[in-house]
């Protein structure tokens, strides 16, 4: 038997072997999987109606420990943050509804972002979301996304689209967030 852990942000079985590889690497993956099938598969981006009994949630999480500890916590510079690359038609929305408002421009919640550019990383990337008030964090190619377990993890109100993966143990609407 084999197992399956498929982390990609399409929403089908194996859906990333197209957009890595191409069509002829999603049909070889196909052919595996007719010639046997996965004994069992962890999917990053399983749909909520999914029922299958061999597919289990395998989204992102967050390890605490991982984050220093944030003497600035209790300092909040940042009215309303959201770094994002424009890959989804709701965050093209959200900089637009943003534009001029808040402190957006000055913290550098703008549009026209590139993942490779960011210039905040690392210590001062969770510095930097400890520091703000509120964190949006939206869909892009997938649901799931790092940002959606690192604002709560800063201490920051996490604003978000109510998940449309399956999320274990996911943070409670008003409570830990608010969707």
């Amino acid at each position: 038997p084999w197992v399956l852990v498929d982390g990609g942000d399409w929403p089908e079985i194996g859906g990333d072997f197209k957009r890595t590889g191409g069509n002829a690497s999603l049909a070889l993956f196909r052919d595996l999987c007719r010639n046997k099938a996965p004994a069992l598969v962890f999917k990053r981006e399983l749909s909520l109606e999914s029922r299958d009994p061999f597919v289990f949630p395998f989204p992102f999480s967050f390890k605490q420990s991982l984050i220093p500890e944030l003497s600035i916590q209790s300092m909040k510079q940042f009215d309303v943050l959201f770094w994002a690359v424009e890959s989804s038609e709701t965050r093209k929305r959200a900089f637009q509804i943003l534009a001029g408002k808040y402190d957006c421009e000055a913290n550098g919640s703008v549009p026209g972002q590139k993942f490779r550019k960011y210039g905040l990383r690392g210590l001062k990337y969770f510095e930097a979301l400890a520091r703000a008030k509120i964190v949006l964090s939206f869909r892009g190619e997938g649901f799931d996304t790092l940002r959606y377990w690192e604002i709560p993890a800063c201490g920051a109100l996490m604003i978000s689209e109510a998940p449309s993966i399956q999320i274990p143990d996911n943070f409670r609407d008003g409570e830990q967030a608010v969707f």
